[in-house]
């Protein structure tokens, strides 16, 4: 699979599990030995553990949408940095819905074996996501 392929399935990837909730089609696009490395969700191995993680994030915030922001690809590898945009009208996190829009970037780099992703790396804005949706507040700075 060259690079311009492996850029265009990690951008279906965001646009059709994630941002349509098409979660059938993630095995099409990930392999079943997938593993997940993700600071804030450490222990998604395997397709069916990341579909569950996708309807999690649905469940809780159901008109996400992902934009992919840019994407660059070399080797076995594709990078994307994304915004991810919805509003919290399902409870996360064991918490009730705000009813909070929020708006969070991140980087996914993504390792393709086999026209699948096998492995993938996660790294979001995880301190501004938790404030807009009221779980954490940022310590004010004093002059």
């Amino acid at each position: 699979m060259n690079t311009q392929d492996m850029k265009k399935r990690s951008r279906q990837f965001f646009e059709e599990c994630f941002s349509k909730g098409a979660v059938g089609m993630l095995d099409e696009f990930v392999s079943p030995q997938f593993v997940n490395h993700d600071p804030m969700n450490p222990n998604i191995r395997g397709r069916d553990a990341l579909k569950a993680l996708v309807l999690r994030y649905r469940s809780a915030f159901p008109d996400i949408r992902f934009t992919v922001e840019d994407q660059i690809a070399e080797g076995d590898r594709v990078a994307t940095r994304w915004t991810a945009r919805g509003t919290n009208t399902g409870s996360f996190a064991g918490r009730p819905p705000t009813h909070r829009k929020v708006a969070i970037t991140g980087v996914d780099i993504d390792r393709f074996e086999n026209d699948q992703i096998v492995e993938g790396w996660v790294e979001m804005d995880q301190a501004g996501f938790m404030q807009q949706i009221g779980i954490a507040q940022m310590p004010s700075v004093s002059a």
